[in-house]
């Protein structure tokens, strides 16, 4: 991809922007079904260090989809630990 004459590899360009994107949809996704504030910045937390690890297991480390569950596991660890912490 060629943005302005710079060149981008979307494997690896914009991990940090991904991240983000990730906490303001997740973030999103909370106001649509109606999550209380308070909680806003801990599902958008939760969403983002998800696809964080998405990125750097399948992209970077070369995981297959059987990783799928152990991520699943790490998020409800995630989300546990942020309940705590916000309430």
């Amino acid at each position: 991809i060629q943005l302005n004459g710079v060149w981008a590899n979307p494997e690896t360009a914009g991990l940090l922007v991904q991240t983000l994107a990730a906490f303001v949809g997740t973030t999103a996704f909370a106001v649509l079904f109606g999550v209380p504030r308070k909680q806003y910045v801990p599902s958008g937390i939760v969403g983002a260090l998800g696809w964080l690890l998405y990125l750097i297991l399948f992209r970077k480390a070369g995981m297959s989809s059987k990783g799928t569950p152990s991520m699943q596991w790490f998020k409800a660890a995630v989300s546990k630990m942020t309940c705590w912490c916000w309430l």
